[in-house]
């Protein structure tokens, strides 16, 4: 009975073999056609990188705030002479641990005629923030926004605003 016993299991790993050696001799191979693709996934930047300080040269002719972070704000007021200016200096700080490409771009929010009124320019000292060190220690660059008044006016131009806003892209 014993030997019959071992003689049934010797048939039954012989035979798990045979259909074993047998599917591989008649399997065939699978080929994937297609294609695959990478690519950037948006980064949203709106807590990450924000305007954290905003100066005015001359708060007789105007003043600056860094905003919610994500848009910054400054006011022309006083201007009366042709040539009166004002330059607002703002820190953009990158809390990522990447580098930062960025731009601004100035727009006024005041309602009211005031085209070829002002000249606007603006300057970054780098167009690359430096990816933070660690959270207490972020990447910055300056933005300088300077405001000159083209024309001599007989009223002051009062409370004139304009919005600060940038964009920003993952520089690796």
């Amino acid at each position: 009975m014993k030997r019959r016993k071992n003689l049934i299991i010797a048939f039954l790993l012989v035979a798990s073999l045979a259909l074993g050696i047998g599917y591989a001799a008649y399997s065939t191979t699978l080929t994937i056609n297609g294609a695959t693709g990478v690519s950037a996934q948006a980064i949203e930047f709106t807590e990450d990188v924000r305007f954290t300080a905003a100066v005015s040269d001359n708060e007789a002719f105007g003043t600056a705030s860094p905003g919610d972070g994500q848009f910054a704000t400054f006011t022309a007021t006083g201007m009366t002479q042709q040539n009166d200016r004002v330059q607002f200096t703002y820190t953009i700080s990158n809390y990522t641990l990447g580098e930062v490409n960025i731009e601004i771009t100035t727009r006024p929010t005041s309602s009211g005629n005031t085209d070829g009124l002002f000249a606007v320019t603006t300057a970054l000292s780098a167009t690359t923030i430096p990816a933070a060190t660690d959270e207490s220690n972020p990447g910055q660059i300056t933005a300088t926004v300077t405001v000159v008044l083209n024309q001599t006016v007989t009223e002051a131009v009062d409370n004139f605003d304009w919005l600060i806003e940038y964009t920003a892209t993952s520089a690796e």
